[in-house]
Order: structure tokens, then sequence, then C-alpha cells
């Protein structure tokens, strides 16, 4: 689907500012390399570690359901992306499309929460992959040293050496985790047929005579689901937290929505076409990943979730508890759960095996997050005029520029690192300070989320808008003047040009992602629906704070 001179220069026009001194960036990428950067973005350790807090508060089918629904919201957004990406591959996408479709200032600010939300996420992750190593019980103190400090800049230097190095890693990285979701959901499969009750009555009922709480955990988690149609009773914490906390009835329709913001985050990255398509070769090279990677990781992230909730109880005490208060497994993640508990299994080194790849995944996701939060700092720079040399010009115009080297806008770069270079250090702050450094971090990584589903949000709503525009000047599009017909969805050059599975299903497609980012962001505020809350909760709340009834 080659886009021929006339469709560059209509562009162009449309555009008008967009390609402004940014033709300097390199355009090497192909069509893999782009397909694994928003697979290496999107799969870090959500659906390996994520969605344990979701199992234990919305139990197995809410878990389920929350995949399925969010994970549907996540297709829609990515169907609309590659929409838009086909229609204008410019720099700074993001912020061009609600430029353009939505408001100016609207996209002065999603663009900053865009950028905020990747730069803060690559600290949050560094942190992330130091946790991980808790799991072989470790007193040393290379593990802050490593990755608060070495893999940042290890992961700068990959960034600086040029999209073409960076593609073929992330095809490397991409490839790896791929197989890693496959491999651990065979596993969980596996571990499945093996514990699971095959007596005479198959499997309709628990084993006679040794209650419910003692059957496998299919037969625990679903032949008595803690969330059924109606009503969830949630029973006291588990041992080692405040005893306080009392049993709680509650819909299950708010027990379920506890679990939609985590189970969201996960699918954070579905949206980076819009910044990898510049750098793309061509239109082929950015239209074909983009209408099938949100596929491809849905299903990915389903089979595992599935896998998930046959081979771990919905009760586990891993799931909840800090690491520190836990036995082996040293891990919250319900993947390291289920084979380190298996009897055949959990001796081996598949558990260390496991939480290794995790420490790779998450690694890899963070490169991603600079990649994406170093592109959309370098075009804010550029969108911001020079007149009058004010300061945000003063401070913006210093980040213009790529190193002639490479391609790369290496001061962005930079910059974005060193954002949040001393976010994950606070991690080692003096006991006693610890509770507001962990609502600190806490704030950030779950407003850094957000930041990304608003950024969802408007673009879907920046889809919407130019439908509604092209439907009213259809007519204009293909009169007198420029020849404008490729932007008119109802004609043939349009459908010729823009390739995609659900094309003919817009605008629904981006409205339905639209109220399902709207619906996540309601439900992040579920942990104080009936509850009294500070401003810290409400900022940095986790279901579990909630149900255990921490001050």
């Amino acid at each position: 689907m080659a886009v021929d001179d006339s469709d560059e220069e209509n562009t162009n026009r449309a555009m008008p500012d967009a390609r402004r001194d940014s033709e300097k960036l390199r355009k090497s990428l192909n069509g893999v390399q782009v397909f694994f950067i928003i697979v290496s973005t999107v799969i870090g350790t959500g659906v390996f570690s994520g969605n344990g807090s979701t199992l234990a508060v919305a139990g197995p089918l809410g878990l389920l359901l929350n995949v399925v629904g969010v994970g549907l919201v996540a297709v829609c957004v990515g169907e609309t992306v590659s929409e838009l990406v086909q229609l204008w591959t410019v720099p700074n996408a993001v912020y061009y499309y609600i430029k353009q479709f939505v408001d100016t200032e609207a996209a002065w600010v999603v663009t900053g929460l865009y950028w905020y939300a990747n730069a803060a996420v690559f600290a949050v992750q560094m942190l992330g992959a130091a946790k991980l190593v808790q799991f072989w019980d470790l007193t040393a103190i290379w593990p802050p040293f490593i990755f608060y400090l070495v893999v940042p800049f290890l992961l700068l230097s990959l960034n600086l050496a040029g999209i073409s190095v960076y593609g073929w890693a992330e095809i490397i990285f991409g490839t790896l985790k791929s197989v890693l979701i496959l491999g651990v959901t065979c596993t969980l499969y596996d571990i499945s047929t093996k514990n699971g009750y095959a007596g005479p009555e198959g499997r309709k009922h628990p084993p006679a005579g040794k209650g419910n709480i003692l059957g496998t955990p299919i037969q625990y988690n679903f032949y008595n689901a803690k969330v059924p149609l109606f009503l969830v009773t949630l029973p006291p914490p588990p041992f080692g937290l405040p005893s306080s906390a009392t049993a709680l009835t509650l819909s299950a329709l708010h027990a379920r929505s506890y679990g939609i913001p985590q189970v969201a985050y996960s699918y954070i990255g579905i949206e980076s076409a819009v910044v990898a398509a510049f750098e793309s070769k061509d239109a082929q090279a950015v239209a074909r990943p983009s209408q099938y990677v949100h596929w491809f990781i849905f299903v990915l992230y389903f089979l595992c979730t599935l896998g998930i909730a046959l081979t771990v109880r919905w009760d586990d005490t891993h799931l909840t508890l800090p690491l520190a208060g836990l036995s082996h497994p040293k891990s919250n993640s319900p993947t390291i759960i289920a084979i380190a508990k298996d009897p055949r299994l959990g001796a081996t080194p598949l558990p260390g095996f496991v939480n290794g790849c995790l420490i790779m995944s998450i690694i890899s996701s963070a490169g991603a997050s600079l990649y994406l939060a170093g592109r959309t700092l370098f075009g804010l720079a550029y969108s911001v005029p020079l007149q009058g040399r004010n300061l945000a010009s003063k401070a913006f115009g210093g980040l213009r520029g790529v190193w002639e080297k490479t391609g790369v806008p290496a001061k962005a770069l930079l910059v974005t690192m060193l954002a949040f270079f001393w976010l994950p250090w606070l991690s080692e702050a003096p006991q006693g300070k610890g509770v507001a450094v962990e609502d600190a971090l806490k704030v950030l990584g779950l407003t850094a989320s957000m930041s990304c589903i608003i950024t969802w949000a408007f673009l879907c709503l920046a889809f919407i808008r130019y439908h509604i525009w092209a439907k009213k000047w259809e007519n204009s599009l293909t009169g007198d003047g420029p020849d404008l017909s490729q932007y008119d969805r109802s004609s043939k050059k349009y459908a010729d040009r823009i390739k995609g599975i659900s094309v003919a299903f817009q605008p629904w497609i981006a409205t339905t992602g639209f109220l399902g980012c709207v619906i996540v962001s309601i439900s992040a505020s579920a942990p104080w629906w009936a509850h009294p809350a500070r401003a810290q909760d409400v900022l940095a709340a986790t279901p579990w704070e909630w149900y255990c009834g921490l001050p």
C-alpha cells in the first residue's frame, strides 16, 4: 500500500507544520521492527504479575471478564490509531491529531501527559526490576546499583545507537517475550491438567468429603467462584495483615471494578504506532503492524490469564502480602506462584528462570518507554514557537535537533532519562520514612498509567471529530480545488489507501474505545466508593489497601 507523491503532498497540506525540521529523524524501520517495538512496549510484567491483585479481589471470573473487556477496549484504540497513522504519518502525532481535530490547548496538555506517562513509567519499571530480584532472597546492595544506575544508561545507549539498531534489538526482545508468554501459558495448562480432579464424577464437583477449600484451584475458583452473578463476600484478610478488617459484601460489579484499571495498565503501549510510524520506511511498514499487533497481544494475554485462573487460587496469600512477609516463592506473580507450588516443577530451576525472564521483559519495556518519551519530548520542542524567546521557548529550544551520527534526538532522550532518575532511589529511604515514600511511588505510578489512558481517550476523540468533519465536508473534499478525496471515508481512494478489518465499523470502534477509557477512569475510583479516603488514597489507593481497611 504505497502512498504516491500526490498523497504525500496533500498530507503535508493537511498538516502544514507537522514535518517542520523533523525530517532529520531517519526513516528506516521496517514492518517487523514496528510490530515488535509495539509488542515490547506493551509486554512488561503486567500479564505475569499485575493480574494477581485482580484475581485476589475480583476472583477468577472477574479477572477473565476484565481481561476480555479491557482487552477489547485496547483493540478499539489500536484499530483507531492504525487508521490515523495510515492517514497522517507525522512526527509528534499525538499532538497534531489532537490539535487538528480537538483543541490546541488540549493537545499541549495530553502530549505533556503522554511524555510524563512514559518517562515516569521508565523509572517505575527500574524499581520493579530491582524488586523481582528479591525472589532469590538476596541481601546484597548490587540490585539498586545495577537497576537504578547501570541499566538506565545502557538503555539510553541502545536508544542513541540509531533507530535501525534499536528496531533490531526490539525484534529480539519482542520475540523472546512472545515466546515467554506462550511457554508460560503452556506450562500453566499442563499444571492444571495434572492437578485437576479426575474422579468418577469428572470435574463437575469437588472431591467428596474434602470440601471446597481443599479442592484444586480449578474446583475452588470455578465450582465455588468468588464472584457470583450478583454478590461477592470478601472474607477477612489473610494472616499478616491488619485483623481489624471484617468480611464485606459488595455487588459483583463493584468487586470487578477494582481490577479494571490494573488490567488496563497492562495494555499500555498499544498506541505506540503513533510514535513509531514517522520513522518507518514507508506507509506499508506501519500499516500492516498497526492493524494486527493489538489482536496478537489480546490473544496472548487472554490465553495466559486463563492459565492463571486455572492454576492459582484466588485466596493465595502470595498474591497480596508484601514480598518480605512471604516464604518460598518470594513473588506476587501468579505465574511463578503456580509453577513454584507444583509438586513436579517447584523444585526445579524453572521458577527462578521465569523470574529472570520477567526481569528481561520489564527492562525491554523500559527501553521502549524511553524511546516513546524521548520522541514525544523532541516533538514538543519543535511545536514550541521561538518567537519572543520566552521561558518555554528557551527551555524547549535546547532540545531541538538530532545527533547527526545516528539521527536520534539525543538531548531529548537524555533529559527524559534524567527526569525521574531519582525516583527509584526513594525506595532506599531510611526506615521510618517508608510509608511516605511508598505513597509517593504509588502516586507517580498510578498517575502515569492514567495519563496514558487519557491519551487513548483523546486519540479516539480526535478520530471521531475527524469523521464528523469528513462527513460534513464530504462534497467539498471531492469538488473543485485540491484533490482531498483520500480523506473522504466513503471514497474509493480512501478504501484503496487505508487498510484494516474494522474500517467499515468506524467511528463506532473509536466511540467504543473512548467510552471504554471513560469507564477505566471511573473504575480507578472504586477503592473509595464505599470507604472514606485521604487525598493520597484517591491518588494511589490499591484494591487490597481498601479491602484491608489500612489507615
